[in-house]
């Protein structure tokens, strides 16, 4: 039997275990009798009904506590996908599956305001995650988190760097003991050189368009320290994209975030949703996040923009909530903002963003009038708000675009995209 203590911060919220191929969670008794508890996940409230969550939460072998061949998800969604979880897995000397030692070597520096601790938890805890009250365990010790070793959810291969001396200079980021900026720096691949231009130039527009976006920068791989030039990757790209870290302070304190994977408790791989997801992504900002139909306006608006941006990328791990006082929650900033459909001509494997993109380019004003009517908000607000985005993005992109580092074929095909969109066209016919 293995466990991990999970922190919010240095607040206890329960334990993890692991008995042959089940995983269970189970929250603290102390954790609910606290009346300012931080929110671990709104996966694990049921709203407006705190002894019902309680009860689910606390309780073996509920619907949001277990786990069968793999974590619950909102512990698998912390983890990365692709070659940082092969990364983690062979500096932990474990496999790709298995969840919690994984976890449990990047519990000092996970995603959000999260750490997993190796601790004993008492007998009569024991004896709650034992799979039957017949069984006995003993507890199997789990060595304590590695030094270096983090983990940023996400396929793309990604690491977590300090930006030293004004951004002059980036090492690998220690959460204890280095001074430094905390942020994450994204690489291109041997594939695609380019990506970090797009990447930093669909931010940019989101940006513009006055969406809240995470803070960005191209930065020389030269900057960085002789030790990370191996795992930054092999292309001959002279730059890398930084982004600053929203759920870290300028001091390193840890503020706590969620993707909507983790929020609806879906699987890594489930990512990209059904349409009624994301209505549900829709519901629950305007019923539980602070100011919700504000929250929604901007969950509109940044919708408005992947469509004219051609992200077709923006699944549920790319919407996050972010709960500054560690309690609320609030749409976090845009990040991942990539103009995708730039290469749906020269790259074969993309047939799932080509599907959407289908999706977004026979948007109409219907469609979000159609979801404010189901969310019970005002249609006339849901066309106005999508008319005001689409007249800043028309009005601001096309000189923005001409101090980006997109090339002019690339500008030309975002200009072409965004004039011939059905949205578009019946919201100038409407002027």
């Amino acid at each position: 039997m293995k466990f991990l203590a999970v922190y919010l911060n240095q607040t206890r919220v329960g334990f993890l275990s692991q008995v042959g191929d089940i995983y269970q969670f189970l929250a603290d008794e102390a954790y609910w009798t606290e009346p300012y508890r931080p929110t671990l996940s709104l996966a694990y409230n049921v709203l407006g009904n705190d002894a019902l969550t309680r009860q689910l939460c606390t309780e073996p072998a509920t619907i949001l506590t277990r786990g069968l061949g793999r974590l619950p998800p909102f512990f698998d969604n912390l983890l990365p996908e692709g070659p940082l979880r092969e990364w983690l897995a062979a500096e932990r000397h474990t496999t790709v599956n298995d969840g919690l030692e994984l976890l449990a070597a990047a519990g000092n520096n996970l995603p959000g305001a999260v750490m997993m601790r190796a601790e004993w938890p008492a007998e009569s805890v024991k004896l709650k995650h034992a799979v039957n009250q017949k069984s006995v365990f003993g507890p199997q010790a789990i060595e304590a988190p590695l030094i270096d070793a983090f983990s940023l959810a996400g396929v793309q291969f990604k690491l977590a760097l300090s930006a030293l001396g004004g951004n002059k200079r980036y090492t690998m980021h220690l959460e204890q003991g280095l001074d430094g900026e905390p942020i994450i720096g994204k690489f291109p691949s041997a594939q695609r050189n380019d990506m970090v231009y797009t990447e930093f130039s669909g931010m940019a527009l989101t940006r513009v368009a006055g969406i809240e976006t995470a803070d960005c920068w191209l930065a020389p791989i030269s900057a960085l320290d002789e030790r990370i030039h191996a795992q930054a990757g092999t292309s001959p790209a002279q730059e890398f994209l930084a982004v600053r870290r929203f759920d870290r302070t300028m001091e390193g304190d840890r503020i706590h975030i969620e993707d909507f994977c983790q929020v609806l408790s879906l699987a890594p791989e489930r990512k990209y949703g059904k349409r009624t997801d994301y209505e549900t992504l829709a519901a629950v900002l305007l019923r539980a996040a602070v100011h919700g139909e504000q929250q929604v306006e901007a969950y509109i608006r940044r919708q408005v923009v992947n469509t004219l941006l051609g992200n077709t990328d923006a699944h549920l791990k790319n919407f996050s909530l972010i709960y500054r006082d560690g309690r609320m929650p609030e749409l976090a900033p845009a990040y991942d903002q990539v103009p995708v459909f730039l290469y749906f001509d020269e790259t074969p494997f993309l047939a799932i963003n080509k599907k959407i993109d289908q999706i977004l380019t026979a948007q109409t004003l219907k469609t979000y009038r159609e979801l404010y009517k189901l969310l019970g908000l005002s249609t006339a607000l849901a066309a106005q708000i999508v008319k005001d985005t689409i007249e800043r993005c028309l009005a601001l992109w096309p000189e923005e675009m001409r101090h980006l580092p997109l090339t002019v074929e690339q500008q030309h095909k975002i200009e072409h995209r965004i004039n011939h969109l059905p949205l578009v066209r019946e919201v100038l016919k409407r002027r």
